[in-house]
This record gives C-alpha cells, structure tokens and sequence, in this order.
C-alpha cells in the first residue's frame, strides 16, 4: 500500500470519520472517488439522506452538452462511491433539453409519506409559464422517471425558476428558487449596458404533501422593510441579485443561504438571511469569506448530532471556480470546498475563514444505510499519490514543461495498470503520449542518450474530446512484471509523431511531498531546453521538481 505525503494526518482523518469526526481541509481543493477520479461536479450538493451522504451534481466529462445527473455516495464524507446516473438525460429531452438548463441545480428529497424519492431540476423555456421538471423513483440513486411539472405561486409572464435547493423540515417540503426575468435578456440582451443584466431575487414556495406540486403562495427572501419587486434603482438592488439558494433551520431560526448573482465566477459574495419563520420577514447579511473563498455556493450540508441532544453540524459547500486551470465548459476541472459553519450569539453566521491552512472538524455519523460499494482502483493501489492530499493543479500551457513521474516498485508481481489524473487544457494539435517505462538508476536517467526500458504506451486523444473537461484517470493497461526495488516512471509529453510542440496541452494536479520521506520524484525538462547546463556546463536539463508529485497510482498483483 502506497504512503500519502499526508499520512499521518489523513490516516486519522479516515479513523476518526468512523468514530465521529471528519476534518475538513481549505488546502484539500479536490475531492475524489475511490477510483482516482476527481468528483466531477457542478451545480451540486452533499446531502444526508435516508441514512448516508450522498453527492448529487452535474458531470462536464460525459462528452456532451449536457450531462446525466449523477450521484456519489459516502459512508465518511472522505471515500467517495461512484453510482451513476439519476435517470437518462437523452431519454427525457422533452422536459430537461427545453432551453436554459437540463433540469439543473439537482435536488433530491425523500417523502415518508409516498416512500417516494423526489427530484426536482431547473429547465427554463424561454417561453410560457414557469415550471420545474419533477421526477420521482423508489430509488435513492437511479430509475427516476417524470412525474409532472411544478408551476410555483409566484409566476409573472416572462419569469422563470433557475437554481433551486429542496429541504424538509418536520414532513413539510420548501422549494426555495431564484426566480429571473428571462423576458428583458432575450429582447435586449441587459438591463445596463454593463450590469445587471436581469433581476433574480429568491423566492421560497412551500410543496403539496406529495412532494410534487406548490402549494399557496411563494415568499420573496428580501431585507425586512424593502420593496418586492427589486428594480435596477432599487435600494435593496442586492436582495435581486442572489442565486444557488438553501434553506436550513438551526434551533428556532430559519436561514436562506447563497452567492450573489454570478455565472461560474471565481468567487461571489456569500449572502445569509435569518428569520423565525420560513417566510420572513428575513434579516440579511453579508457574510465575509473572502468571496465564498473564490467560489460559489451550493448549499449546506445539514450533518445529523452524533448523540441524542447534541447539535449536528451545518457545512457550507461551495464549487470553487478558482481552482480551475482552464476556462471552457463552465471550468469542469474546479474543485470544491466545505466550511462548518458558526453562529453568534445574535444567530448571525461568523466570518469564514478562507486561510490556506485552516481546518474545520466536526462530529459527524457515519452512514448506516448500505449501499454498493463498487470500484477502489486508487485507494487500494500498491504505489501512488494517495486519494486524499492537498492536491492543486497546473497548467502545462504555462509551465511548457514535460513531466517525468517516477518511484520505487514497493512489490514484486505483476503491473497490470498506472493512472494519471489529467484534464484538457484548451484545443490544441498537439495530444499527449502517456508512456510507462523502466530504468536503472537516477543517474542514468539524467545521463544523455538515455533510453528508457518501455513498459507501455497510450496516446490520450484528440483534445476536441469532452470527455477530458475534468480531472478523470487516465488509466494505462500495462501488464508487465516487476519486481519490488524496480525503478519505475510515467512520463507525460506531446505526440511524438509530426513537429514536437514543447508544451503539455492539458492539466494535471500536484501535491508538496516536502518531509514525508517518500521515494516517489518527478522530473521535468523545460521548453526546449535540450543542452548541458550549470555553472560548469556538467548539469543535465532534466531536473527534480523538488517536493512535488502529480496524482498518479500503480496497481502491482
């Protein structure tokens, strides 16, 4: 089993998850399967429900458009299991493909009642009233099939419902909506020549028994004393601007959490509003977290108590769109973020802090439902990264570097697979070879005309392939046998076939490996740089990246 640069700490992170505490890391800005593969999620959520916590969200890597809602589920919130899809997207195109949205911002919620699982996603029309595309299973993580369109009270003509949260407190369900004025950007395109171009404010609609319809009126989620409807010159112009809505209640005190208006921005404005009732009137605030820490809000995570009395936790949870190398298919290869939340004495929610080292850790039970456990090709790899450090991720566009990744075979037997996690950079003519090798010793792979010993090789499609939009494994099928002590490496550079453009046109993650005594070194060559260097002309233009490593796994049976 391979050693973690973060060891120690994770390896009591993952122990103390199953007796009651996860720590969360602002340093972790990716999160992973348990395949390797980075969550590729956006517009999504963690939920607990129905006895375990599960990740809903919206894939940028299925090689289209538009992707299949899909879930991941958790015993700890550390390990992540892959379930695939809620239902067909290409299927039910009649209700989610209808405009703006394929029925986003998913949002699952289970009715005790009808025992029915209940789906809701936003699909804007463009036109005619606004509905919300409803879906039901009996199912938690799959068979959701159409149950019929939600109009919401509040419905003015050229209105429509986009990001949406769903929440049930004591048996009675709350959609809680940004409602836009789609009507005014489709005729002019603004409603300023730079800004706003249109008005969304939040809305809470309370649901019909069964889950599936509004029932009575919707409530704007606005300051206490300010108009309804918000205007462009309307004091209160920040209550219209405001998107990814929740609703959670803590003790007696209703709250309404999510960003300023932003579309897939590096970072927006965290907004908060408090009320005793679920319909206001509502105090707002600003919560000030260095904007949503260059994020944008998805919701919280209501984190049951892991005793009778005791208070469970409430975790912020946010797409973090800084973090993203590339621009493209709304930044696919981002990571995410979790904050625990605190509150004063007032029921206002403290500050986040945003610094790189902080950590948060709360009590947290693990699941009790059971469900399929399928897949652990990197956290049960012979060799490797790891599945759970503080990785980040570069650019080979900007660094214009090949990258050598080597270690030390810790097994004898047989190397059936090595995975990388990359992601498209930008369309490029060049791809990328991915090529697994043997050599003897440092000194000999820093040495000229050095020729690997080449255990296999993949060349990593065409960069037009959307299906590289976020950083997924790429595996490499090997299957040669080597022995424990064996150097081994996985070098990363472009096709070698036609003219040699000296740049990576893909991402890649990185971690520090500084003090945790590993053998595992990458290596990189910078651009075109092919001569002897140093002061005396006796250095090789191969070079260490001191302290660093890409996530990689090599699996050895």
């Amino acid at each position: 089993m391979f050693f973690s640069p973060d060891l120690i700490v994770l390896a009591c992170w993952a122990s103390t998850a199953v007796a009651g505490q996860v720590t969360f890391r602002n340093s972790h800005k990716y999160y992973f399967d348990v395949d390797g593969n980075a969550i590729d999620s956006v517009n999504g959520k963690v939920e607990w429900i129905q006895g375990q916590y599960l990740w809903i969200g919206e894939p940028s890597s299925c090689g289209a458009e538009a992707c299949d809602k899909v879930s991941w589920s958790s015993p700890n919130l550390i390990d992540w299991y892959f379930n695939g899809p809620l239902f067909n997207l290409t299927e039910n195109a009649q209700y989610c493909l209808v405009g703006l949205g394929s029925c986003s911002r998913p949002k699952v919620i289970y009715n005790e009642k009808t025992r029915k699982y209940v789906f809701y996603g936003f699909a804007t029309r463009g036109s005619g009233p606004a509905t919300v595309p409803v879906f039901t299973s009996d199912s938690l993580t799959s068979g959701y099939t159409f149950a019929g369109e939600m109009i919401p009270d509040y419905a003015p003509a050229g209105w429509s419902v986009e990001d949406l949260g769903l929440t049930v407190l004591d048996g009675k369900a709350y959609l809680t909506f940004t409602g836009w004025n789609i009507t005014s950007m489709y005729s002019d395109g603004h409603l300023g020549s730079i800004w706003p171009p249109f008005i969304n404010p939040v809305l809470v609609q309370p649901l019909s028994e069964d889950f599936l319809q509004a029932s009575g009126r919707s409530y704007p989620v606005h300051q206490a004393g300010t108009g309804f409807p918000i205007f462009p010159d309307s004091p209160n112009l920040i209550d219209g601007q405001f998107q990814s809505p929740d609703l959670f209640r803590r003790g007696d005190t209703y709250y309404v959490i999510g960003s300023g208006t932003c579309s897939f921005c590096p970072g927006t404005t965290t907004l908060a509003y408090r009320s005793a009732s679920p319909f206001g009137p509502w105090t707002r605030q600003i919560v000030d977290c260095g904007n949503t820490c260059g994020g944008q809000a998805m919701g919280v995570l209501n984190v049951p108590p892991v005793a009778p009395g005791a208070e469970g936790a409430f975790v912020y949870h946010a797409d973090s769109f800084s973090t993203a190398p590339m621009g493209g298919h709304i930044t696919g290869s981002k990571g995410h973020a979790f904050w625990p939340l605190s509150f004063a004495s007032d029921g206002s929610i403290e500050p986040i802090d945003c610094s790189a080292n902080k950590t948060f850790t709360i009590d947290a039970p693990p699941a009790t439902a059971p469900f399929p456990r399928i897949g652990g090709r990197a956290v049960n790899a012979t060799d490797g990264s790891g599945n759970y450090g503080a990785y980040y991720s570069e650019t080979g566009l900007i660094t214009k570097r090949f990258l050598y990744q080597t270690w030390t075979s810790s097994k004898s037997g047989m190397l059936t697979e090595v995975g990388v996690n990359l992601a498209l950079n930008a369309p490029a003519p060049n791809p990328i070879t991915i090529v697994v090798f043997s050599y003897p010793d440092e000194a000999t792979l820093l040495s000229p005309g050095f020729r690997w010993t080449e255990l296999a090789t993949k060349l990593v499609a065409d960069t037009t392939d959307r299906s590289f939009l976020s950083f997924q494994v790429q595996r490499i099928e090997v299957n040669q046998e080597v022995q424990a002590g064996q150097r081994l490496g996985i070098a990363l550079f472009s096709a070698q076939n036609g003219p040699r453009v000296w740049s990576l046109p893909y991402a890649y993650l990185v971690q520090d490996t500084a003090g945790t005594g590993t053998n595992h070194k990458l290596y990189a060559i910078e651009k075109g740089h092919i001569s002897r260097d140093g002061p005396k002309g006796q250095q090789s233009p191969l070079k260490e990246v001191v302290d660093r490593e890409i996530k990689w796994y090599a699996t050895v049976v």
